[in-house]
């Protein structure tokens, strides 16, 4: 029970807010995972600069079909338990998107930083919308001495089904300057503005080998949602099962 304080809490502020909200400018969302003798904690708030509205599709999509400009910040504590011995990391993040008006343009940015190390990453982006619900995106990475780490393009398209029901499809490649290029792709099925389910799978080299993920999100309110995922990895003869549970609330 102690590993999901974090999350147990957020639920429970974010359960305060019962009635319906049309707009939103600020969010916080935290998550529990358990993967390979690591627990994982991470908290993220965001702010948006205009306020975001919730009636154009799903909640989980509100920011996306709003093209809003945001700034964030994040913070992750890793507990690691290796060969009867226990570790601990701490990293901290700090980012941001900007859309162009009238342009269909978006920039974006991102800084992390490990606690009582010299690692660090930059990322730095740009995307375009093909259509209102449909984006393309590019992204490169450096380190700490802005040397380049890599470069990965993606895509997101959400359908509209009718009746309240959607489709969102997911798809990218990473290409890393060191190590083996890497893909991405997943679905999201909406049954209502409000729940989600989907399936993912991630590879690099063989499609055999890679992780596949099943995951669903519900807003029991208009402000406030639970998350839950699970993911099996199997590469060569190594497998591995995770999951994750997350929160989120909105202001």
């Amino acid at each position: 029970m102690k590993k999901l304080i974090l999350t147990t809490t957020l639920l429970t502020a974010a359960s305060f807010s019962v009635f319906a909200q049309d707009t939103f400018t600020s969010s916080v969302s935290g998550a529990y995972a358990n993967y390979d003798n690591v627990d994982q904690y991470n908290v993220l708030g965001s702010y948006y600069f205009s306020p975001v509205s919730t009636r154009k599709g799903p909640l989980a999509e509100a920011v996306f079909l709003n093209r809003s400009n945001s700034i964030n910040a994040g913070f992750s504590h890793a507990a690691i338990d290796f060969g009867g011995n226990s570790y601990s990391s701490n990293a901290w993040s700090i980012g941001g998107t900007v859309h162009v008006e009238d342009s269909g343009l978006f920039l974006n940015g991102t800084i992390a930083q490990a606690n009582g190390s010299d690692d660090g990453y930059y990322g730095l982006g740009a995307g375009y919308y093909l259509a209102k619900d449909w984006t393309v995106s590019i992204n490169t990475d450096f380190d700490e001495d802005l040397e380049y780490l890599g470069l990965s393009l993606g895509t997101k398209k959400l359908y509209e089904l009718g009746g309240d029901t959607y489709l969102n499809l997911t798809a990218s490649i990473n290409n890393p300057d060191q190590g083996s290029t890497g893909y991405a792709a997943g679905a999201d099925y909406y049954l209502n503005k409000n729940l989600s389910v989907g399936l993912g799978r991630s590879w690099s080299g063989s499609f055999s080998d890679g992780t596949t993920s099943l995951n669903t999100n519900w807003f029991f309110t208009d402000t406030a949602s639970v998350s839950f995922s699970i993911a099996r990895t199997e590469v060569d003869s190594f497998s591995e099962n995770s999951f994750r549970l997350g929160a989120s609330a909105r202001f």
